[in-house]
């Protein structure tokens, strides 16, 4: 009788699962049409519902609106906001590598969650109920089966949604004249449709779907800044599951997801026992892509068999060894007259800047969009931590043992570059990095969840390295390591092995005419990124004391390379404008006032990285470079042909440039010179 009952609950809880589920193909065929009409996955699409959530909450709970203009101003905000980044970001983006839409979309996401934080604050936002709770018995089963009012209201809605769209875009001209842009845009355009005009719709109504989602799910569980992500790779697993196409599969993909996650988290105890694994539920989805993509081959295809526009210049570094010199005399000046309130800031804008290093190596050099480089740092500072620990071994040590445990973590998880590349592969890694955050950091059995991992001081030949007593010392000894770090990238830079990754990445098929292995050079740039990433989780982790596993989490492996692009993700001196504005680092220190430091930096930073993929897609960080290009070449007069490639002479860490025209031969004699 018993397990009668557990039966029972289990279709039950399966139900109200599905409800939430269907809300989440809502978020999901939003992503299809503005996938579809732009060739743009918007990354802050979770993050436009999360926005419409909070409006509705506060609307109708603080500001004593009415549920219906409530509803209506957070739908409209919805749809704003992607119709205006549409407009503003993703025409001119059109013929852009796929790195710098992802990125754009990146800081979309980044600005929205700031700007949510700062407009309402961190706390919970109130409550609200649509449609009522009161339990409803459904007409099958016995005993009956008891789901909340609303649930089945939002399955009602969805349902009604879906097919009105699937209506819309088979039977309608707008609808005809989508889905033939897709196919062909020329043939579209020469029949008298305005593409632009129907991708600006599209998107539209995909912010519109977004919003009506997080209208709804606020009133099942409160929003927070840090379920953006949650919800949009629950989106994205949908949608694989539909390969990007047809509503009706994608409504039953929806449903089923959702009533799988509410069974893994109702059976949560059941699968950790017989597994050893926690976090199956968040984890599922995540799971799902995975599959989708490597197994089932239901990659995002849509319009990503055209050429891949070329990426940014890799600039080369004439002499490392000055350069590498120069930066260790301005940093070490730094760090000694800075007042004490700086120097922890310092420490994480070095290691924060050999994070974005490793960004470099596996996006900027080999072209292969991995959005899981801060799981290996995790990964490098719970080795660190344990080697300390349990084996004693001295610092540096533990570190080197971090970045080498990385570095085969990576060459794993870099196999399925074998197979997909671009937007595919970024999905992929995203939730290889999902599944890390929830399934192992969060595992308090092995890392200590929450409490972290002890991890003993620093000391080395007998200097006290302590982060907590002696901050400089640690300081210094970070540098030490970061520059070491840069001066072997600026060496690959120079070297042939850069060479075959430049031109992996500039044109696959063509490299591998000329002999390039494509695999083995992939796999190779995620050992390097891994390794420098490793090492950087493990320079975290001695500064901490105690690890803190929120510093490697998923949704900040995104902001990585959001700031890294921000930075100018082919550059060091970008990894190195990186590092001084990603979170907890310098910037954030200088603009701590009032206490919304991070929000902040978040939205300069969110902003700066959509106008540098619009404006200057080489990053900031090549504006000191440039910038002395052009005083040299004013002070010569005129450039000598054998300079022409806007090469400077002053010492810097990104001097020297690949020509544009050069990009796709990178295996020029110049390019692969020792």
């Amino acid at each position: 009788m018993a397990g009668e009952y557990h039966v029972h609950l289990d279709i039950q809880i399966a139900i109200a699962g599905a409800a939430a589920g269907a809300l989440y193909v809502l978020v999901a065929t939003g992503l299809m049409i503005q996938f579809r009409s732009s060739g743009i996955l918007n990354l802050g699409l979770g993050a436009v519902a999360t926005l419409s959530s909070y409006l509705f909450l506060y609307a109708s709970g603080s500001w004593g609106w009415s549920t219906p203009i409530s509803i209506t101003v957070s739908i409209l905000a919805g749809m704003a906001v992607c119709g205006i980044f549409q407009f503003l970001v993703v025409r001119p983006l059109r013929n852009s590598p796929t790195v710098a839409k992802i990125a754009a979309t990146i800081g979309l996401m980044l600005t929205i969650t700031a700007v949510v934080v700062l407009w309402f604050g961190p706390l919970t936002p109130p409550s609200a109920t649509l449609f009522g709770q009161n339990p409803e018995s459904l007409h099958f089963g016995s005993p009956a089966f008891i789901i909340a009012s609303n649930r089945i209201w939002f399955i009602i809605i969805t349902v009604v949604i879906t097919a009105a769209l699937a209506g819309l875009y088979r039977y309608t001209r707008f609808g005809r004249a989508t889905r033939a842009a897709v196919d062909n845009q020329r043939a579209t355009e020469g029949l008298g449709y305005s593409t632009q005009m129907l991708e600006s719709v599209n998107w539209i109504i995909g912010g519109g779907l977004a919003a009506v989602a997080g209208v709804c799910l606020g009133t099942i569980s409160p929003p927070t800044s840090t379920s953006v992500t949650g919800v949009l790779l629950v989106a994205i697993a949908i949608a694989l599951l539909a390969k990007f196409q047809s509503f009706g599969i994608m409504l039953l993909a929806g449903v089923g997801v959702g009533a799988a996650q509410a069974l893994a988290t109702f059976q949560s105890a059941e699968l950790q026992n017989a597994t050893h694994l926690v976090g199956w539920s968040d984890a599922l989805p995540l799971i799902v892509i995975i599959a989708a993509v490597l197994i089932g081959g239901r990659g995002i295809a849509a319009k990503e068999a055209r050429a891949e526009p070329p990426f940014p210049d890799a600039p080369r570094i004439k002499h490392p060894m000055v350069s590498t010199g120069a930066v260790a005399v301005i940093v070490v000046g730094w760090i000694l007259l800075i007042p004490n309130w700086l120097v922890d800031p310092t420490t994480v804008s070095i290691i924060s800047f050999v994070w974005a290093l490793s960004v470099v190596v596996v996006t900027g050099y080999a072209g292969q969009i991995s959005l899981a480089q801060l799981s290996f740092a995790g990964l490098g500072a719970f080795i660190a931590a344990k080697s300390a620990v349990v084996w004693h071994l001295p610092f540096p040590v533990p570190v080197l043992l971090g970045g080498l445990v990385a570095m085969v973590i990576a060459l794993v998880v870099g196999a399925p570059s074998l197979r997909v590349r671009g937007l595919n592969l970024a999905v992929i890694t995203l939730g290889i990095a999902m599944v890390a955050d929830v399934m192992f950091f969060a595992d308090v059995n092995i890392t200590g969840g929450v409490n972290g991992l002890p991890i003993p001081p620093a000391r080395f030949l007998g200097i006290n390295l302590n982060d907590l007593t002696h901050a400089r010392a640690y300081t210094f000894a970070a540098l030490v390591i970061a520059l070491l770090l840069g001066f072997g990238v600026a060496m690959l830079r120079k070297s042939s092995l850069a060479a075959k990754m430049l031109a992996i990445r500039s044109n696959e098929r063509g490299a591998a005419a000329t002999g390039i292995s494509a695999a083995r050079t992939k796999l190779i740039a995620f050992m390097i990124g891994g390794f420098i990433a490793g090492v950087g989780g493990s320079m975290e982790a001695y500064r901490e004391i105690q690890v803190n596993w929120t510093d490697f989490s998923f949704t900040f492996s995104l902001l990585l390379v959001g700031y890294a692009y921000l930075g100018g993700i082919t550059s060091i001196s970008g990894a190195m404008a990186a590092g001084i504005l990603l979170s907890g680092g310098i910037s954030t220190a200088i603009f701590n006032f009032q206490g919304n430091a991070e929000q902040i930096v978040g939205v300069i930073g969110g902003v700066g990285v959509i106008l540098i993929v619009l404006l200057h897609p080489d990053g900031i960080g090549a504006l000191p470079r440039q910038a002395l290009a052009a005083v040299s070449r004013a002070h010569r007069g005129s450039v000598d042909s054998s300079e022409g490639r806007g090469e400077s002479q002053f010492p810097d860490l990104s001097v020297g440039t690949e020509t544009p025209g050069k990009q796709t031969n990178a295996l020029a004699p110049d390019a692969v010179s020792p």
